[in-house]
């Protein structure tokens, strides 16, 4: 029993610090590696599914990929 108990809050402390340790190393803001402006085409089906929707504010994920977030403004 005591060795259990030795097992898993060794477990529990490696685990503390290494959260610890990883804490400061994530990034704090986004790194733009390019120095391009980036471009979003919004198609009129987009549009209409934006200014139809009941929600205030969401994601719309587009075919290629990728997507833009919205927000209306009442």
């Amino acid at each position: 029993m005591k060795k259990k108990s030795v097992l898993v809050l060794g477990v529990m402390g490696i685990l503390t610090l290494s959260m610890i340790g990883f804490k400061n190393v994530s990034a704090k803001e986004p790194i733009n590696v390019s120095n391009r402006d980036e471009v979003t085409v919004i198609t009129a089906e987009e549009q209409n599914k934006v200014e139809n929707s009941t929600k205030l504010s969401g994601f719309i994920q587009q075919e290629n990929g990728s997507g833009f977030f919205f927000s209306k403004v009442k």
